[in-house]
């Protein structure tokens, strides 16, 4: 049985953008589950067949659940796959989500972050193993109005002048970020 990494897309206009192309890249199979238009059925997952898992952005905040009755499942699985330690990169919602599955309060922001904003890097950054060596400050591209609490036993990498959990790490193997990693030029033109 093959392995797979699984990209869940809570939103038509927030698609996995350059994941997808370093999962070619680097030759990993994938399968992105559109969650968006899930409403009245939902995947199961086989577990079994995960090798990782990748959480998108939307427009919806983590306790839409009435309007979005998919996120209550993908808390719950999101839990699952931390629960068995299968690797995890949350991407701003996706963190959210991440946060929150890990009985982190999520909350809305004091300022909305829209566009390429600064973070800096923490000491905790420089070693661990999906970022280190990345350089600080970083400039990332931004679209969020809701942070979140770090979650108990998270480790704090990167902080921002108006949003002060930018990225966290879980374990060793689950990683939040607020910042949009994933975009591209076009993508940053449609939402702009």
């Amino acid at each position: 049985m093959s392995r797979k990494v699984f990209i869940f897309q809570n939103a038509r206009g927030e698609p996995p953008g350059q994941i997808v192309d370093y999962l070619h890249w680097h030759s990993v199979s994938f399968e992105t589950i559109s969650l968006f238009c899930c409403r009245d059925r939902l995947p199961d997952i086989n577990w079994r067949q995960v090798c990782g898992l990748v959480v998108l952005g939307g427009p919806m905040n983590v306790d839409e659940v009435a309007a979005y009755p998919f996120l209550l499942w993908e808390r719950q699985q999101i839990a699952e796959a931390v629960r068995r330690e299968i690797p995890i990169l949350g991407v701003c919602l996706g963190a959210q989500l991440l946060a929150r599955s890990l009985n982190a309060k999520v909350y809305p922001n004091l300022v909305r972050e829209i566009g390429w904003h600064r973070v800096t890097l923490t000491p905790d950054c420089e070693r661990d193993p999906l970022f280190g060596g990345a350089s600080s400050p970083a400039t990332v591209f931004q679209w969020h109005g809701d942070t979140f609490d770090l979650p108990t036993d998270a480790v704090l990498l990167a902080t921002g002048h108006n949003c002060r959990h930018q990225a966290f790490r879980f374990g060793e193997n689950a990683w939040g970020l607020q910042f949009h990693i994933e975009v591209t030029p076009q993508l940053v033109r449609s939402w702009m």
